[in-house]
C-alpha cells in the first residue's frame, strides 16, 4: 500500500506494477547490493513522478496499461538513482525515515548502486512503440546533472538571488516532473495541445512542491520528513525562505551566522532558523509556491477529461495539507 494514493485504487494498483517491475529489473544487481537496493525500491515514497505518467496516460486515445507502467518505471528508477547520488554528495544519513544506501553500504557501493539503477532505466528506452525519443531523455537527465553540478559548486554560498534559486530548481526537480506529466500525455498520444498542457502542469507541480518542501525543512519535524530538520543548511545549500531571509536582514545578524565554519552546531542551526522565521521569509516562500500551484490548477480546468482532472487536482490537495 502506498498511504499518499490509497483514495485512487486503481492508480495504487498501477503504481504497485511500477513497483514490481523496478524489482524484476533490479533482480540481478549483485548480493551485496540487492537486498539495499530492494529496500529502497519498496520504501516507494510518494511516487509522484511515476503516478503523473500513469494519469497523464488516459488523456490519450491510444491507452496502453503496460506501456505506461514501463515509461513510469523508467523515470522512478531515474529520481531514485539522482537521490542515491544526492545523499552521497549531502553525507545524508537518512531517507525515507530509513538509513541512507551510503550509510548503510559505504560511499564506493552507493555510488555503484546509483549507477546500476541509472544503467536499468536505460535499458527500458529499447521499448517498441510510441516511446519518448532518447534525446528527450538525454536533455532531462543532463538538465538534473547540471543542476545537481551547480548547487555542489555553489555549495556554502548562500547569498543567491531568487532568480538562480529558481533557475536551479527548474532544473533539479521540476524537469523531471515536467517530463513524467508530459510522457503519460506522449505516449497515449493526447493532443499535441493536452501534452503542452501536461507539460506546463508538471513543471508549476515541480517548482511548487521544491519550494513546499524546502519550508518544510524549516518547519517539520525529523519523524515526518524522515530526516534531521535544517538539513538543507547543514549542508550548505541555499534555499528560498534563507535567501528572502537574507533580503530582509537589515541588521546583519543572519548574514553573521552563516559566516565562519562550514560544520553548524545544532544550537546555531537552531537560531539560524529562528532568524528565518522571524523575518516572514517562509510566508513569501509560501506565497510563490502557491503561484506555481494555483497555476497548475488553472491548467487543469484546460484539460478534456476532468475526471483525470480532478485525480491531479485531489493530488494537490493531498501535497497541501502535507506536514511532512
Amino acid at each position: 500500500m502506498i498511504p499518499f494514493w490509497e483514495e485512487e485504487a486503481a492508480l495504487e494498483g498501477q503504481l504497485q506494477q511500477v513497483t514490481d517491475l523496478i524489482l524484476e529489473l533490479i533482480q540481478d544487481a549483485n548480493d551485496y547490493i540487492s537486498s539495499y537496493l530492494r529496500s529502497m525500491v519498496e520504501s516507494q515514497g510518494k511516487m509522484l513522478r511515476p503516478a503523473l505518467v500513469m494519469i497523464g496516460s488516459r488523456l490519450g486515445n491510444d491507452q496502453d496499461e503496460s506501456r505506461a507502467v514501463r515509461q513510469a518505471a523508467l523515470l522512478e528508477m531515474i529520481h531514485l538513482a539522482s537521490l542515491v547520488h544526492d545523499d552521497i554528495i549531502d553525507d545524508a544519513d537518512m531517507r525515507r525515515g530509513i538509513p541512507s544506501l551510503q550509510k548503510q553500504l559505504g560511499v564506493r557501493r552507493a555510488v555503484v548502486a546509483g549507477d546500476y539503477l541509472l544503467v536499468r532505466a536505460i535499458s527500458l528506452l529499447t521499448d517498441k512503440g510510441r516511446t519518448l525519443e532518447p534525446a528527450v531523455m538525454s536533455h532531462a537527465i543532463g538538465r538534473l546533472c547540471t543542476s545537481e553540478i551547480d548547487q555542489d559548486s555553489e555549495e556554502w554560498d548562500f547569498f543567491i538571488s531568487p532568480t538562480h534559486y529558481l533557475r536551479r530548481i527548474a532544473g533539479k526537480t521540476a524537469t523531471l516532473f515536467a517530463l513524467s506529466a508530459f510522457s503519460g500525455a506522449f505516449i497515449s498520444d493526447a493532443e499535441p495541445l493536452v501534452q503542452r498542457r501536461m507539460h506546463e502542469f508538471g513543471y508549476c507541480l515541480g517548482m511548487a512542491f521544491q519550494i513546499r518542501d524546502d519550508i518544510l525543512d524549516l518547519k517539520g519535524t525529523k519523524a515526518s520528513m524522515g530526516k534531521p530538520v535544517g538539513k538543507d543548511i547543514t549542508s550548505g545549500v541555499a534555499t528560498l525562505p534563507l535567501i528572502y531571509a537574507l533580503e530582509r536582514d537589515e541588521t546583519g545578524s543572519l548574514q553573521r551566522l552563516l559566516q565562519g565554519k562550514r560544520k553548524f552546531s545544532k544550537r546555531k542551526v537552531g537560531l539560524i532558523i529562528n532568524r528565518i522565521l522571524d523575518s516572514g521569509a517562509l510566508a513569501s516562500a509560501e506565497s510563490l509556491s502557491e503561484k506555481y500551484l494555483n497555476r497548475a490548477l488553472a491548467l487543469l480546468g484546460e484539460l478534456p477529461d476532468q475526471e483525470t482532472a480532478k485525480i491531479l487536482s485531489r493530488m494537490i490537495e493531498r501535497l497541501v495539507s502535507r506536514v511532512s
